[in-house]
């Protein structure tokens, strides 16, 4: 392995064609596992003791802890899944050819959380194939493993002459890896057998014009369904409750109706101070978007330009305001209409939108008045106005304003007293909105049955009406194909309906097969365990636009490779499953030592378990006794 590296830059060139895809495959699967940011440890450390026997091979903690190394660390599990490197076969490593990395691993989203767990699945799959590659009498020669570490062995050459510094090397093996060399590269070796096999199951595997079609249009063509989701929030105002029911439980429950009072206080039985107001808006250009200080110095002008314009504009209101000395003839006083003379110099000047209705903003809440394009200044300005009071010019980031308010309307807060009795009911209602749920979306599906042209509007109308309700049920759109993948690269499946929350395949098959002659889907569908449950109707569908011969190539990789994958991994868990049941894979009290500590500090960590009992790896269906 020490000899001179060959440089081969087709090989490259190949090799990082398939790295793209191998990404593109890959990228946001993964999983957490409680290691570094979590204080949890990667891998077990310390003496020497088996972990697991592979068909007679060791796979010692040193071995394990050699691994974790060379794997990608997962987030936080509080952060939700790690990414590619974490997923991806010995990250560190660097084998980065079409049979590499996590194209062929296990499904990603089956990948464990517990680091040590799934370092451990990957060395039994390197030792089980390895060994089933050596029966075949295949081998890596020397120039073979030199290609194949090209990469890694990069990060300890000379940057000019391209030399290798084998102390660098012989560090990072001994020092981070804590193995010999020779360990290290028949780790390697073995890793690329793997790859070898991988090769010879799969690699002339292809995808048919058929296939792509086919996939194509299941993926392409869209179908449009309208939805009436129920579930506690939309249920709860519509559940029937009775005085009797409501002032019983108030009678139990003040304290908690009073609580609710004040956390919807401010928000629902709070009407804010409010003030229609006309304004006088001169435009000028924010100093903070100034690129460099000639720039700042321009606006800064611009600004002084504006403010000018504002207070004229202002001296201009003010002077009407001044009532003529009337003389003794006994002539009416003169009145000035502070709005009207006010309207007609925000149409000739101002530069808000609202010059056209005489610089009419309407009603507005000091809170609001606080926010963009209004700011603190103005907020501050109008707290303690009047009505028909004129403010002085106002600045703010993109300009001046002058404001005069019409009427203004006083805070109103309405008394608990006056609205307990509302608020009991509606806690009474939320209480009793879980056991609803199934009786009022079967009420939906009855409703719309009974006439399958009306939409689902209408039916909502009549239901929410029938339980006295202004609000509760409603009606959104969503569109779908047969099948989606999460991302670029992931693998088809049946879609996840973001707008629902879930997968739901009958939905899909049943939208489908809908038509505009029979819209309605003579069926109740069920997301989280029944706590959201959905009626449909379809709307349109829509068939693919014509594919490109671009996306023909690119859909035609991606069906190639999820063959293969398929294919590759069945085969892999079906020898594994026969080593389980002849006894040729035996984990140790050591192994399952580690794997108890690990989920420990995964929990603590802030992730979640299926409960806390030791358990086989997830790539081990069987049963395996431990061995002491």
């Amino acid at each position: 392995m020490l000899d001179i590296l060959r440089k081969k830059s087709s090989t490259f060139a190949v090799y990082f064609v398939f790295a793209i895809l191998i990404v593109i495959f890959a990228v946001g699967f993964g999983a957490v596992s409680p290691d570094k940011g979590c204080g949890g440890q990667d891998v077990p450390g310390g003496a020497k003791v088996t972990m697991v026997e592979v068909d007679g091979q060791d796979v010692d903690s040193l071995l394990v802890r050699a691994a974790g190394e060379l794997t990608g660390d997962a987030p936080n599990p509080k952060q939700g899944r790690g990414g590619y490197d974490y997923v991806t076969r010995y990250w560190q490593m660097a084998l980065f050819g079409p049979f590499s990395g996590a194209a062929y691993g296990a499904d990603p989203e089956k990948v464990s959380p517990i680091k040590v767990v799934k370092v451990i699945d990957d060395l039994i799959e390197t030792k089980l194939v390895s060994a089933y590659a050596r029966s075949l009498g295949l081998g890596i020669s020397k120039a073979e493993l030199n290609d194949a570490m090209a990469l890694r062995l990069s990060a300890f050459r000379d940057k000019k002459t391209g030399e290798l510094k084998l102390a660098g090397y012989r560090g990072w093996v001994t020092g981070s890896l804590g193995m010999s060399v020779a360990s290290f590269e028949k780790l390697v070796e073995d890793e690329l057998l793997r790859e070898r096999v991988i090769q010879l199951l799969v690699g002339e595997i292809g995808a048919s014009d058929a296939e792509v079609a086919l996939a194509y249009k299941l993926e392409n063509d869209k179908v449009t369904v309208d939805v009436v989701t129920v579930d506690e929030a939309a249920a709860a105002p519509l559940v029937p409750v009775t005085d009797a029911e409501v002032s019983e439980w108030l009678g139990k429950n003040e304290e908690k109706a009073k609580a609710e009072y004040e956390s919807l206080k401010a928000s629902k039985y709070t009407t804010p101070k409010t003030l229609k107001l006309r304004g006088i808006k001169i435009d000028a250009p924010d100093l903070e978007a100034a690129a460099d200080d000639e720039q700042r110095k321009g606006y800064q002008d611009e600004r002084n330009a504006a403010k000018a314009k504002a207070e004229k504009a202002l001296a201009d209101y003010k002077a009407k305001l001044v009532v003529p000395d009337q003389g003794a003839d006994g002539a009416p006083p003169v009145v000035v209409d502070r709005v009207t003379e006010f309207g007609a110099i925000a149409s000739a000047v101002s530069d808000d939108a609202s010059k056209a209705a005489g610089g009419l903003l309407g009603s507005v809440s000091v809170r609001l008045l606080g926010q963009s394009p209004y700011g603190p200044n103005v907020a501050a300005a109008v707290e303690t106005m009047k009505p028909l009071e004129v403010t002085e010019v106002l600045e703010t980031g993109s300009g001046f304003w002058v404001l005069l308010p019409e009427e203004i309307t006083d805070e109103k807060v309405e008394a608990y007293d006056a609205v307990k009795s509302a608020v009991a009911k509606s806690l009474v209602q939320r209480e009793k909105a879980a056991t609803f749920v199934k009786t009022l979306a079967d009420e939906v599906l009855a409703e719309a049955k009974k006439d399958t042209t009306k939409k689902l509007d209408d039916v909502v109308k009549a239901v929410n009406g029938k339980y006295g309700a202004t609000d509760g049920l409603s009606v959104s759109q969503a569109s779908f194909s047969r099948l989606s993948r999460l991302f670029e690269g992931a693998p088809a499946s049946s879609p996840f309906l973001f707008e629902l929350g879930g997968r739901a395949p009958e939905l899909v098959a049943a939208a489908f097969g809908a038509s505009a002659e029979a819209p309605l889907i003579d069926k109740v569908f069920s997301f989280d365990e029944g706590k959201k449950l959905v009626v449909a109707r379809f709307a349109e569908k829509k068939a693919a636009d014509p594919q490109s011969d671009e996306d023909k190539n690119k859909l035609r990789q991606t069906l190639a490779l999820e063959k293969r994958r398929a294919i590759y991994r069945g085969w892999y868990e079906d020898l594994l499953a026969k080593k389980i049941e002849a006894g040729d894979i035996e984990y140790t009290k050591h192994f399952a030592t580690a794997k108890k500590e690990a989920e420990e500090a995964y929990v603590q960590a802030g992730g979640t378990l299926p409960g806390m009992a030791a358990k086989a790896p997830a790539a081990v269906t069987p049963t395996v006794e431990l061995k002491p």
